[in-house]
């Protein structure tokens, strides 16, 4: 699975964070992420970093998310590789592991579950 994220300087209600800041941000999320699992041999970085208009902390929980969500759906030994990729205005952040993975249909189900599971709580 890969997940681009966006810079949108025009509209977005955030500071811009420096490319430096962006990469460390994530390279310590992932970390956070990794050790929570016992995982750190298992994660390998690439990090790159491009300017980008959100918050650290946001920024942070994103990437903690998609490396949790690698850790627990991968066995202990085998990689999770997260690559930082700067496309022109966009950094592209990708994160594989050797889970089994899921149809786009268990993805969309996961995913509308969570959404009303969310929406629930309000």
């Amino acid at each position: 699975p890969a997940l681009g994220v966006q810079n949108v300087r025009s509209w977005a209600p955030f500071a811009v964070l420096s490319a430096g800041t962006v990469s460390q941000v994530l390279v310590q999320g992932a970390q956070r992420a990794a050790e929570r699992h016992r995982r750190t041999a298992d994660l390998m970085l690439e990090p790159a970093g491009a300017p980008l208009a959100t918050s650290p902390q946001e920024l942070g929980i994103l990437i903690e998310e998609l490396v949790d969500n690698a850790c627990s759906f991968s066995a202990t030994g085998t990689p999770v590789r997260v690559q930082m990729r700067r496309l022109g205005a966009n950094l592209q952040v990708r994160v594989t592991d050797s889970g089994r993975g899921m149809t786009a249909q268990q993805a969309l189900m996961k995913f509308m579950t969570r959404l009303l599971d969310e929406l629930s709580l309000f």
